[in-house]
């Protein structure tokens, strides 16, 4: 299984959050906030 951590940047004081898209067959993109 693949697993890719993407940053993702926000306009908030918290700062860039993290996803991780899982790809394998579904495409899965998991948010953990």
């Amino acid at each position: 299984m693949r697993v890719i951590p993407i940053s993702v940047p926000t306009p908030f004081l918290v700062g860039p959050v993290n996803v991780y898209l899982i790809a394998e067959d579904p495409v899965t993109l998991i948010d953990t906030g």
